[in-house]
Formats: structure tokens, C-alpha cells, sequence
């Protein structure tokens, strides 16, 4: 099968390898892959292809010029291998394979074996529906031509059916409980890989033990899998009550786990991978957790009866299992997806899959926050927006949507799914000019927030606030008494220097000195320069300086070349001074474009602007990512939730 990569919530777990910070330190770089033979080998499934296409994307995007080959447990597959210019000199073209010599005659440095990890393939007994000796046959051929080719490592992938199954809620580490009987096909799978590959062959070997495993079209069999499936189709089930408890794994900490057994030089022997933390779950939480997840189509429920579980409800004993990842945590390996989001990730997966109007995730983004109130809250913002275009057009007043509000306007047509805030950008001005009729324009009911007004609010910007609501966040929740309602922010855009050095300079002051203005109003330490000599020096001046001090010589930095035609600006107030300046033409004309159905402004250029702004800004972030960027913790729309109905 292959996997559709231009699926959002499929590509953000083969991607994830490349965002995990786990690789960002010395000697655990993705780049000490580069120049590696590696080979992966397992039934041509949904997990396999996960892996291969992970290791193909971190290899096309951080240049490593890796020699994939791709085997079934036939031995017949694909090879892949670097034809770029450089090193074609020691290096063929890609192949196919249609010889199992042409593929295996290759001195692999790595080896990764899929086996059935997760898979539903019966237990080791005649009523099984599965060969297992033949497979295991099979199998044993398989691990002699890896033992053959001798690489520098080999990964096998198992899973938590090679412990027995029991009714106790105990975590197992990795020697515990193991079924020594040999009954579990697993076990005999694992026994195979350790006996000829580490003690017969003397290959360095990890195998990676996997929790109850799932993600979209992965092949994996599991209650997790079971629970996403029937919530996404809305079927009525009934689960038999077990206090039996397990953790679970989410295909992206898989190939995480992956790329760390194949980097990381000393992840040798067994190794458990399961969720973070060792947080475990029973059936009852499980349901309760996607009853208010998806109240609308979760239909299950659980059978309290007792003494029969078959005629009562799905017995989910065999599906539950609790592994502890300690032994991977002292390796330097944590895994970051949480139960709540893994399961929002899949079935939303699911339900996105049966959408005619966003199949591939596109607009995905988790249900959390605002208690259920975020789509009101856009209409809200939109009526803000409106308000501020109504003023702006009676004066002749130029302004742009900004930030992820402009981001939101090219991409989405609207407001960006998981986005909670308003940003508008205007010329320093236009910024001034639309303070000076702010105050016998705005609409009551609105409050003009900044240091002038509010001598709580220490913000460069200008943001209006809506009376009788409250939208703080937990930087502003710490002051109760300043305006804490739902904003809108409005930006000005400074001039900065002609030249190189002198807008460098210029971007130096301001940062040092809202730093300065910022830490003293929320009584933080100063880390600016990561110098602690520097440092230290700012901390004291923050202590002794007065606020209104600071607050003047900010307005000056930011102003300091004002009415000067130097050709560039820069975001003086906003979260982009690491960004630099910008050329003035970026923001010189006007286009008018559709959001939320009303034609809003924004740069002519703003191709340019939001390539300067963000990169790639089509580009869309991961799926898993996309949790609403304000911490909001005290929120109350007042008479606006009733208007807005």
C-alpha cells in the first residue's frame, strides 16, 4: 500500500522526526544517518510504510544521501539509492529490484525488521487462522540473510503480547511477566531475532516493544484503533467493564523511537515504548474521555454486569496492556503525544477521511479551549475587525491585516481554524492619525488599551478591549484589575535604518529595551543575550530604573527614525524583531481580499511580506500542533455569547 502523503494528519506523523528536539543534540543529529545503508524489512503494510517514508523525507530534506532498501519477508523488494551529482561517482541510480541477490548483496549499516509488530495475526494454535509454522520458517530464512550481510545494527519491532496476559494493573518493565510458555507468536518471533542475530551473529540489537499501537492507516490492531473506528462511523457498542488498565503509542513517537534506536550509538538489548509518563487508562476512562471529545457521535457504553462479559459487552482484557518506558527515558528518549490528542488525531483522521469538503485534513485542528465557544468568539473578532474598517475608510486611514490574520486571509479565506486573536498593522502615520479619532470614533462599549489609558498595561501596541468581558491570558490574569477583555491588537510599523549595521543596531535597542520594560511589569529575570555579564547588568538596571523611565526611551527607539525616508521597517512592537527588517515597498500598496465573506485589506506584495514573515507560509503547520495559541484562562463573553447566537 502507499501511504498519501498530501494527507495532513499522515504526514505529520512520518514527519515528526524532523521536528522532535530529541535530535537536536551533538552526536544525536539526524545527519549521523548520512551515507547510511539502511534496510527495512517486513509484510508490505501500513507500518512499513510509515518507516520507509519517514526515512525518505528526513533524507530529501536534511540531504543525507541514504541507500534505502525495502524488502518483504520474501526477501523481494525495491532499493533505493542517491543519484544526485555529487555522488554519482560512487553511487548508481535508484532500482527496482526484481532479484532478491540484487537487493541483498548490499553491506547495510543498519537493518530495521517490522515483523508483525501490532498486526493481527492470531495466537501460536491450530484454532489460530494463521501458518504460524510457516511463517516462522520463513522467518528463520529472513534472519539468515540479515545475519548474513552483518550490519552495524539491527532493529526488530515487537509488542506487548509477548507478556502474559493478566488481570493485575501493574506497569511491566521489560523482564517482567515475559510468556516464558512460548504460546504468544510474538514471543517465538522474539526469541528468533535475539537467538540468531545478537547471540549466534554478535549484531548489535535493539528491540523496540511496543505499547497498544495505533494511527491512521497503519495496520495496527488495537483498542485504541477499535474505540477511533466505531466513534468516526457512529456505531452503537458496548464494552464489558474491566478495571484492567493500559498505556498506549502513537505511530509519530514510533518512528520517533526509530530514528533514536538508529542514531543513538548505545540503545542496545530490549526496550519498551509506550506513553509518557506512565499514565494508563481503563475502558471506562477511554470512553469517557471520547464521550466528551465527540458527544455527538460517540454511541458506546460500558456493561457493569458481571460473570459475563460475552454476552455483555466487548471483553477488552487481551487488548490492555501497561509497559513501562523508564529504561528508554535513562536513554535520553521521552515521547510526546498525550492519549487526548492521539485519539483526537485519529479519529479526526477518520472523519476527515469521509468529508467531502476537507478530505485531507486541511482545517483540522483540536477541540479544546473556550469551552466550545471558539466560533463565536471569530464572529465576535470579525464585528471588531469591521468596526476598525469602518473608521479607517472615514479618514483615509491605510491598514493591512497582519500576522496570523493575514496568514489566515490568504490561506483560509478567513480566520486560520485554530487561531484566536486579531491583528491589524498600519504605517507609523497611519498609527498615529488613527489615535488621534480613536477617541471620538470608537463605539461604546470599547476600550482603547495602552500605557496611556491603562496604567497597568505596559504593551507598545494599541489594543481594543470590549467592556463587560473578560480574555485573559496567563501573563494578564496576574492583573486583575487592568482591562482584561476580548481584543483586537493594532500595530504600528517603524522605520528602521538604510543600512545594514545600522538597522542591526537599532533592532539590538529595541529588543534590550522592551526586554527591560517587559520583565520589570511582569517581575521576571532578564535572559536577552544569554551573556550573563550582560544580563546582569540589565536585571539591575530594570530594578532601579522607573517604568515611566523605561516606557519613554521605548517609544523613543521605536520612533527613533521616524518621518526618515530610509527604505526599510521593521516590527518594532510585534513578536518579529528576530525577523528584521523589511523593504517599505512590502507595504506601499493595497489589495483587497475575502475574509469570512467580507473584503478586507492587505499588502499588495503580500507574497513577499508573508515569505519574509513566516517561509513557506502555505505551508501549513502540523496537525498535531494545531492547539489554540493563547493560553486563555479566564474568559466570560458576557451579553456578546447571547448576541452572537
Amino acid at each position: 500500500m502507499k501511504l498519501d502523503l498530501e494527507n495532513d494528519f499522515i504526514y505529520d506523523a512520518v514527519s515528526a522526526p524532523l521536528r522532535n528536539e530529541l535530535f537536536d543534540r551533538k552526536g544525536r543529529e539526524l545527519n549521523e544517518l548520512h551515507s547510511a545503508y539502511i534496510l527495512l524489512v517486513g509484510p508490505d503494510n501500513g507500518f512499513r510504510n510509515y518507516i520507509e517514508e519517514s526515512i525518505k523525507l528526513v533524507d530529501r530534506e536534511k540531504n543525507l544521501h541514504i541507500t534505502l532498501g525495502v524488502s518483504d519477508l520474501n526477501g523481494f523488494g525495491t532499493v533505493t539509492k542517491c543519484n544526485c551529482r555529487d555522488c554519482m561517482t560512487y553511487r548508481p541510480k535508484m532500482i527496482n529490484v526484481a532479484e532478491i541477490s540484487e537487493l541483498w548483496n548490499i553491506r547495510y549499516s543498519h537493518v530495521i525488521i517490522t515483523g508483525f509488530a501490532g498486526s493481527d495475526y492470531g495466537s501460536f494454535s491450530e484454532s489460530g487462522g494463521v501458518n504460524t509454522c510457516e511463517l516462522s520458517e520463513q522467518f528463520r530464512k529472513l534472519l539468515d540473510r540479515v545475519a548474513k550481510i552483518s550490519p552495524s545494527k539491527v532493529i526488530f519491532m515487537s509488542d506487548h503480547r509477548v507478556y502474559r496476559e493478566t488481570d493485575q494493573n501493574i506497569i511491566l518493565a521489560e523482564h517482567e511477566q515475559l510468556d516464558r510458555t512460548k504460546k504468544s507468536f510474538t514471543s517465538i518471533l522474539e526469541g528468533m531475532v535475539v537467538r540468531k542475530i545478537s547471540r549466534e551473529a554478535g549484531i548489535p540489537l535493539a528491540v523496540l516493544r511496543l505499547a497498544p499501537p495505533f494511527g491512521p492507516e497503519t495496520g495496527f490492531d488495537s483498542i485504541f484503533m477499535r474505540i477511533a473506528e466505531q466513534v468516526a462511523d457512529g456505531e452503537k457498542s458496548e464494552y464489558h467493564f474491566s478495571a484492567k488498565e493500559t498505556n498506549f503509542v502513537y505511530i509519530s513517537d514510533i518512528l520517533v523511537s526509530i530514528f533514536f534506536a538508529l542514531i543513538v550509538r548505545g540503545v542496545h538489548g530490549v526496550f519498551n515504548v509506550s506513553s509518557e509518563r506512565s499514565k494508563t487508562w481503563n475502558i471506562e476512562e477511554i470512553i469517557a474521555m471520547m464521550r466528551k471529545k465527540y458527544p455527538e457521535k460517540c454511541r458506546l457504553r460500558i456493561d457493569f454486569s458481571e460473570g459475563h462479559a460475552a454476552e455483555n459487552g466487548i471483553d477488552v482484557g487481551q487488548y490492555m496492556a501497561s509497559l513501562s518506558s523508564k529504561k528508554l527515558a535513562v536513554a535520553g528518549f521521552s515521547l510526546k503525544t498525550e492519549l487526548t490528542d492521539a485519539m483526537e488525531l485519529m479519529t479526526g483522521y477518520l472523519l476527515h477521511k469521509k468529508s467531502k469538503t476537507d478530505p485531507l485534513g486541511k482545517n483540522f485542528m483540536f477541540k479544546e479551549g473556550y469551552d466550545g465557544k471558539l466560533e463565536t468568539v471569530h464572529k465576535i473578532l470579525l464585528n471588531q475587525i469591521l468596526m476598525v474598517d469602518k473608521i479607517c475608510r472615514k479618514h483615509d486611514i491605510k491598514y493591512f491585516l497582519a500576522g496570523g490574520t493575514l496568514l489566515g486571509a490568504i490561506r483560509h479565506h478567513g480566520f486560520i481554524p485554530w487561531d484566536d486573536d486579531v491583528d491589524i498593522m498600519m504605517l507609523r502615520e497611519d498609527y498615529d492619525r488613527f489615535l488621534t479619532v480613536l477617541h471620538k470614533e470608537l463605539p461604546e462599549n470599547n476600550f482603547p488599551q495602552t500605557p496611556d489609558t491603562d496604567s497597568l498595561n505596559h504593551q507598545p501596541f494599541l489594543k481594543i478591549r470590549m467592556d463587560d468581558t473578560k480574555f485573559a491570558t496567563k501573563f494578564t490574569a496576574k492583573f486583575p484589575k487592568m482591562h482584561n477583555g476580548i481584543f483586537i491588537d493594532i500595530l504600528a510599523h517603524d522605520r528602521t535604518a538604510s543600512s545594514s549595521l545600522g538597522r542591526k543596531l537599532h533592532i539590538m535597542d529595541t529588543r534590550m529595551i522592551r526586554s527591560l520594560v517587559f520583565n520589570k511589569w511582569g517581575n521576571s529575570d532578564i535572559k536577552f543575550s544569554g551573556n550573563k555579564t550582560v544580563d546582569g547588568l540589565a536585571n539591575i538596571g530594570k530594578k532601579i530604573l522607573p517604568m515611566d523611565f523605561l516606557e519613554k526611551n521605548m517609544f523613543k527607539t521605536l520612533e527613533r527614525y521616524k518621518g526618515r525616508n530610509t527604505g526599510y521597517l521593521y516590527d518594532g512592537m510585534g513578536r518579529n524583531l528576530s525577523r528584521g527588517a523589511f523593504p517599505e515597498e512590502y507595504l506601499r500598496e493595497t489589495l483587497y481580499v475575502d475574509f469570512e465573506g467580507e473584503l478586507l485589506p492587505v499588502p499588495k506584495e503580500y507574497d513577499k511580506y508573508l515569505t519574509w514573515l513566516y517561509g513557506d507560509y502555505m505551508k501549513e503547520i502540523p496537525a498535531s500542533e494545531r492547539h489554540i495559541s493563547h493560553s486563555i484562562v479566564w474568559m466570560d463573553l458576557g451579553k456578546y455569547m447571547e448576541e452572537e447566537k
